[in-house]
C-alpha cells in the first residue's frame, strides 16, 4: 500500500469520494474531514481497489476505508506492524459479503449493533415537562459517566471537540439527583429525524424510571419529527427491552465491529 503525503490526503480524498464507491464507513462531512486532517490526525493509503484513512485515537487507530471490492484485506497485515490495533465498523444487512469477507481473512467480531427506528405516530406527549440542557460546566461530569459506562473501541465516545459541539448545540439533556447529573442523552437532528448518540444513566441509578423519564422528554422536545433512530447493542437486553417499551422496531442494518 502507498503511504500518501500528509499535504495531498484531502485533496486525495475529494477526488476518491467524487466517484463515490461501492462501499465506504466514511461519514464525515468534508468539513469534518478538513478539521481532522489540518491537526493531523490521518494517516491515507491507497491501492487501485481502495483508499484507507487511519485516525489516531486515544488507545487504538479507526480504519476508514472507501472501495468496490474486497481484496484489500489480505493486505492488511502490512499495515498492522504500524498500528497493532486497528478498528474498523462494517454496516450493512445480517451477515453480509462485506462481513463475511472479514471472517474469510480470519478475523473476529468485537461487537455486533443492530439499528432500531421508531415512526412518528402522532400521539401527544405531556406537556410542561422541565427540559434541562446540558452547560459546558457539565463537560467533566459528562465525560466521567461515558467513560464509565461505554467501550472506547466500539461505542464511538465523543472526543472533547465533539461533546463541545453538543454542548454549544444544546444537543445534551439530562436528569439530576441532588444537583448531580444521573442520567442524559445526547442526540443529532437531521432534517425530519432524530438520532440517539447516546443514552446513558449512571450505574447505581438503573432501573428506577430514569432512562424513561429521560427518553419522555427527549419525545417532547422532537414532537415535530417523522422518525427517530438509534443503535443498540445485541447482547445490551434492558436497553432493547427499554427501547422497545417506546416504541422502537429493529430494523435489518447491522453495525459489525472487528478489531483486527
Amino acid at each position: 500500500m502507498d503511504l500518501i503525503n500528509q499535504k495531498d490526503i484531502f485533496t486525495s480524498y475529494t477526488e476518491v469520494a467524487k466517484y463515490r464507491k461501492r462501499y465506504s464507513n466514511f461519514y464525515f462531512t468534508m468539513q469534518e474531514f478538513a478539521d481532522k486532517w489540518k491537526a493531523h490526525k490521518f494517516k491515507a493509503y491507497q491501492t487501485e481497489t481502495v483508499f484507507l484513512i487511519i485516525e489516531e485515537k486515544q488507545s487504538f487507530h479507526y480504519l476508514y476505508y472507501m472501495c468496490d471490492s474486497w481484496e484489500w484485506i489480505e493486505d492488511i497485515q502490512e499495515l498492522k506492524q504500524q498500528f497493532p490495533k486497528l478498528v474498523v465498523s462494517i454496516v450493512g444487512k445480517k451477515e453480509n459479503e462485506m462481513y463475511k469477507s472479514f471472517l474469510q481473512y480470519g478475523y473476529s467480531v468485537y461487537k455486533i449493533y443492530q439499528r432500531m427506528r421508531k415512526i412518528a405516530s402522532g400521539e401527544e406527549i405531556a406537556r410542561g415537562t422541565y427540559v434541562e440542557y446540558c452547560s459546558m460546566q457539565d463537560k467533566d461530569r459528562i465525560k466521567d459517566l461515558m467513560l464509565g459506562t461505554f467501550d472506547d473501541v466500539s461505542d464511538h465516545i465523543p472526543d472533547d471537540e465533539e461533546l463541545k459541539i453538543f454542548l454549544e448545540h444544546r444537543a445534551i439533556i439530562c436528569i439530576r439527583e441532588n444537583g448531580k447529573i444521573i442520567g442524559f442523552i445526547i442526540f443529532e437532528d437531521k432534517g425530519k429525524t432524530s438520532y440517539i448518540r447516546m443514552i446513558c444513566i449512571d450505574h447505581q441509578f438503573r432501573g428506577q424510571g430514569f432512562g424513561s423519564c429521560l427518553l419522555r422528554t427527549y419525545f417532547m422536545i422532537h414532537c415535530g419529527c417523522q422518525s427517530y433512530t438509534l443503535w443498540y447493542d445485541v447482547n445490551n437486553f434492558p436497553a432493547y427491552s427499554l427501547y422497545q417499551k417506546w416504541g422502537y422496531q429493529q430494523e435489518n442494518l447491522y453495525n459489525y465491529i472487528f478489531v483486527l
